[in-house]
């Protein structure tokens, strides 16, 4: 069984949209991507008390906002793997 005081793995999952909209849109939009990733890995059996999702709209760009390359680079879910979970909570 699962217990939050054990040392075992989980995972966080991030949403991430381009700038090219406004935080008011972009929030909503990049929660859908992380809960679409959390309820990916539930599908594939990972425990939900083992899931964080997070949404950060547009602020953590990988790449320039100003090419189109670079907004689709940015419009990303990413998924980690946290080894000590208690650290990550």
């Amino acid at each position: 069984m699962y217990s939050q005081t054990a040392r075992s793995p989980g995972f966080s999952g991030n949403g991430h949209t381009d700038a090219s909209a406004t935080e008011r849109k972009n929030q909503p939009l990049s929660k859908r991507r992380a809960e679409s990733v959390a309820a990916f890995l539930r599908s594939q059996g990972v425990p939900k008390e083992l899931l964080i999702v997070r949404y950060h709209g547009g602020p953590y760009s990988v790449a320039n906002n100003h090419a189109p390359a670079g907004r689709a680079r940015n419009r990303r879910t990413t998924v980690r793997l946290a080894r000590d979970w208690t650290a990550e909570r």
